[in-house]
């Protein structure tokens, strides 16, 4: 599985407007830039990949996380890269999580909350279903 996770990063590097394509699901017109090295400055805190996006004058980042397998417990790490690269790019980031496997989809988790007592934050991820639209 390891092989599959490779080769979408290498795909998301070499052909971005092709991905941009597929996860938009129609052309558009915005122009983009890759970051060579994602990297925030915490150890473990590397994002799959990172582009800057301007939409129709609009800046921002889209943050793209690749996953073999569905895990609840990545979505905290998947916020904190967020928040880190919004700090580091100034920019706003929508991270998107693209889950790379088939399996019962409407149990892949998007939504990362933290709750206590009446008192909840929720952080909801755009997400990717590449195994159903190949």
């Amino acid at each position: 599985m390891f092989e599959i996770d490779r080769a979408v990063k290498v795909l998301l590097s070499k052909y971005p407007e092709k991905c941009l394509d597929l996860f938009f699901v129609q052309k558009r017109g915005v122009v983009f830039q890759g970051v060579e090295d994602p990297q925030i400055n915490i150890p473990e805190r590397r994002a799959d990949k990172v582009w800057l996006i301007s939409d129709h004058g609009k800046n921002v980042a889209v943050h793209i996380e690749a996953m073999l397998e569905p895990k609840q417990r990545e979505l905290g790490n998947f916020k904190t890269k967020n928040a880190l690269l919004e700090e580091a790019l100034k920019r706003p980031v929508v991270t998107v999580i693209l889950y790379l496997e088939k399996g019962k989809y409407e149990t892949f988790p998007y939504i990362y909350e933290t709750q206590a007592g009446l008192l909840k934050n929720s952080h909801v991820f755009a997400r990717i279903l590449y195994a159903k639209r190949v």
